[in-house]
């Protein structure tokens, strides 16, 4: 394990090797959606995601787009 601290040098590091600039948080969000949209288990993701309360990860974490929204009302026939 490593401090927080030493987590922020981490990921500041890796930020910069990929000249990118996102958060830990901004990950979580995009890895919880990315595996919804896959139709993972939501068990699993938030086992994945390290939720203790069921469904956290999907009210909080989990952002849709419009054309998500739209391919699921077309789901009704």
């Amino acid at each position: 394990a490593c401090s927080q601290t030493q987590y922020r040098v981490f990921w500041a590091d890796i930020m910069k090797a990929l000249k990118m600039n996102h958060t830990p948080h901004e990950c979580r969000h995009t890895f919880e959606t990315q595996l919804d949209s896959a139709g993972a288990n939501r068990k699993c993701i938030d086992l994945l995601m390290g939720h203790v309360s069921k469904d956290t990860g999907n009210r909080v974490y989990n952002h849709k787009t419009l054309d998500e929204l739209k391919s699921t009302v077309e789901l009704i026939q």
